[in-house]
């Protein structure tokens, strides 16, 4: 095996009908520092290449960045599952340019290619946000 993948918590700034975890604002569990230093010790251990984080939104565990620093300094490629949408937010804005100074790879879903249906699935103006988010990445890099 070579990949880790991590679930942070399950608080999530959105709440998808689709999400089988039933992800909200209103959920309240999230991973500590101490079991992440455990989750890291069983990487080590385990000859694990990649670090996978999830969770609701994994920027809204307050440990994430010590997470990531730590993790990328084990792991060949520290991968963050993120909705995008959070990266808006005026407080997990500074994620944008975490990430890329840490090398972290970005894996987000588009439900949907159509806004209507995209923002069914997340939110009222999800869609243009995910894609506003993509842009400013990518002008990052």
């Amino acid at each position: 095996m070579e990949v880790m993948q991590v679930n942070v918590g399950y608080r999530c700034n959105l709440a998808c009908s689709h999400c089988f975890l039933e992800c909200s604002p209103k959920r309240t569990e999230t991973m500590s520092r101490e079991t992440m230093e455990a989750c890291l010790a069983a990487f080590k251990t385990g000859g694990y290449k990649v670090l996978d984080i999830t969770g609701g939104s994994p920027e809204m565990n307050p440990e994430l960045e010590w997470f990531i620093e730590e993790g990328s300094k084990i792991a060949e490629t520290v991968l963050v599952r993120s909705n995008l949408v959070i990266l808006g937010l005026p407080q997990f804005e500074h994620f944008k340019q975490f990430y890329a100074d840490h090398g972290v790879k970005l894996v987000t879903s588009l439900p949907y290619y159509d806004e209507t249906y995209c923002d069914a699935q997340r939110g009222a103006g999800s869609y243009a946000r995910i894609i506003e988010q993509l842009r400013a990445l990518n002008e990052l890099g």
